[in-house]
């Protein structure tokens, strides 16, 4: 009821948990799934990176993406990281967002997944691998092993 009167605004609100009381938890993400608000609700880095992988196992979740979602970024696919798979389309915006203008060049994945797949494996050969916080260790932010079981090949264009 609280957050009600900010429906009228054009404001996104992040709600950072600092408990792993699990009432608590179930009452934000109630939130956040029954308000017509722009509403991130997020976990610490670990939490979050278990939830995501749920979705997308393709992506290395990490702390500058933690904390980026934790400072309010404008782009609202990194709010549906935790809350469902992308589409194919979705995950090449992702793709653009996380590597910005080195990433202008990949095809398009819909029209040539292979190209797409090749491009974006030479694109993270250059790229520093960044730290894993369910693993432990050192990774590339995207795996291109497991990003092609999660697309199989695009599912491109349909005519009926």
């Amino acid at each position: 009821a609280a957050l009600r009167p900010l429906l009228a605004l054009p404001v996104s609100v992040v709600v950072r948990l600092c408990t792993d009381e699990e009432a608590v938890c179930e009452y934000w993400n109630r939130t956040d799934d029954d308000i017509e608000l722009a509403l991130d609700v997020l976990d610490d880095v670990v939490g979050e990176a278990g939830e995501i992988k749920a979705h997308s196992p393709w992506l290395t979740y990490s702390e500058p993406l933690h904390r980026l979602r934790e400072w309010g970024c404008a782009e609202k696919l990194l709010d549906l990281l935790d809350e469902r798979s992308l589409s194919l389309a979705e995950m090449r915006r992702l793709v653009s967002f996380l590597f910005g203008d080195a990433s202008a060049d990949l095809p398009d994945p819909q029209l040539d997944w292979a190209a797409f797949e090749s491009a974006l494996a030479t694109l993270l050969g250059k790229e520093p691998q960044i730290y894993d916080p369910l693993r432990g260790r050192m990774r590339p932010m995207i795996d291109v092993d497991k990003l092609r079981r999660a697309y199989r090949g695009g599912g491109g264009c349909t005519l009926q």
